[in-house]
């Protein structure tokens, strides 16, 4: 029996188990982009075997310079990105990072919807844009309803996607 039937997978309905030589965005401790190298089960759960593209300098440090693999569980991960951003996802990032009050400070934008997580206002701004429409942070955040507000979209998960999505 080979390890992708004989373990639990941790990873919600939009993330099914990962290919070998599939893309994924690991979330946990913004790790970022990886390759799925091979699977493997841990106590009853399936994990994966990931390469990182680019890993933050904090993990290189830790393994002496090196980018060693690391296993990864689903609930850790994200579907990768596809293609070019929409010209509707670039105008929600921009609308949302002007949906603070005006004298917000960078950290407080960016630990307001992800403690924890360093960015720049931009990238927390995009970051927030491509994890939405999955559900994997909340429409709830008073920003996102400024945001959705200002471009007359419905305050819906489903509104939402589709306007992110949109080509024109």
């Amino acid at each position: 029996m080979n390890a992708i039937n004989s373990g639990k997978w941790s990873g919600r309905k939009y993330m099914p188990v990962p290919d070998v030589g599939t893309v994924v965005n690991v979330t946990m401790n913004g790790l970022g982009l990886a390759t799925v190298l091979s699977h493997h089960v841990v106590e009853g759960w399936l994990g994966v075997m990931v390469r990182f593209h680019n890993p933050p300098e904090y993990y290189t440090r830790q393994n002496h310079g090196a980018n060693p693999p690391g296993l990864v569980y689903g609930a850790e991960m994200r579907p990768a990105p596809k293609g070019k951003q929409s010209y509707n996802f670039k105008r929600f990032a921009r609308t949302y990072l002007t949906a603070f009050p005006p004298d917000a400070k960078p950290q407080w934008i960016v630990a307001s919807v992800a403690p924890g997580f360093p960015r720049t206002p931009l990238r927390h701004a995009v970051w927030v844009t491509r994890w939405l429409p999955t559900r994997a942070i909340s429409k709830d955040h008073p920003a996102i309803r400024r945001t959705c507000k200002a471009l007359g979209i419905k305050h819906t998960y489903k509104a939402i996607a589709a306007f992110i999505s949109a080509t024109t």
